[in-house]
């Protein structure tokens, strides 16, 4: 379990912010981790909101939960209040080295920034290999799938986002059949 430390003055701000009759429950996560634009999100759900993976850590008279994936870019984070407002210094969650793998890193940029934006058009894209240390495998899904675009968006998009953060990559394949146009966005 991540170390992280929520301050009393923290509790009782979350305590007083929570609706005890509609059962509420304080959920953290990170979003958009690991890139320029990652911040730690709290909000108030219920409990049938969850995920069955997150973790619940009991506190006095406020459950709190963290999201699975959050934990690891959450470690050594503080939550605390300053000027009556809740803050979050969580040094981890731009680059954390407790996610060594260049895969999974290249997994939360697929997932945390490039599949942003192509999910506009009904598509994501999804990591297959990495072969020879420089040769990234990827595949198309949804609106990108046989899309007429598909050859643009990749030379122009994905490989200057992919080789600006992991410049180790120098070739990116695509092996989606882009012969079945079921989905596709243009």
């Amino acid at each position: 379990m991540a170390k992280i430390i929520i301050t009393n003055n923290a509790l009782n701000y979350l305590n007083i912010h929570i609706d005890s009759d509609l059962n509420l429950i304080t959920y953290i996560s990170v979003i958009y981790p690991l890139t320029k634009y990652a911040h730690v999100n709290i909000t108030f759900c219920k409990k049938n909101d969850l995920n069955d993976k997150d973790i619940e850590i009991y506190t006095t008279n406020i459950k709190i939960f963290i999201e699975n994936k959050s934990i690891a870019l959450l470690e050594d984070a503080i939550i605390d209040i300053k000027d009556d407002k809740l803050i979050i210094n969580a040094p981890n969650i731009y680059n954390n080295n407790n996610i060594i793998n260049i895969k999974d890193k290249i997994k939360n940029l697929f997932e945390n920034e490039i599949n942003v934006i192509l999910s506009q058009h009904g598509g994501f894209i999804e990591l297959i290999d990495i072969i020879k240390n420089n040769t990234l495998i990827i595949k198309f899904h949804g609106g990108c799938q046989g899309c007429g675009m598909v050859d643009s968006t990749l030379n122009n998009y994905i490989e200057k986002i992919v080789k600006k953060h992991f410049p180790q990559i120098t070739i990116i394949n695509d092996i989606t059949s882009h012969e079945i146009k079921d989905n596709s966005y243009y």
